[in-house]
């Protein structure tokens, strides 16, 4: 589970203190073990030229 900060910049882009900002929890999209699986594959990706995207027709 991560953590998701609201709430950090005011609306000149500058830091707000820090008893300002709201931290909430966020649920992971994938789980921990293919997580991890795909992080362990990607070196090999990269190395192999990357994932080649052909748009569905």
């Amino acid at each position: 589970m991560g953590e998701h900060e609201f709430n950090k910049r005011s609306k000149t882009k500058e830091l707000k203190p820090v008893g300002e900002v709201v931290t909430v929890p966020v649920p992971p999209i994938v789980d921990r073990e293919t997580f991890d699986t795909v992080q362990a594959l990607l070196p090999t990706l990269v190395a192999n030229g990357g994932v080649k995207l052909v748009p569905t027709r």
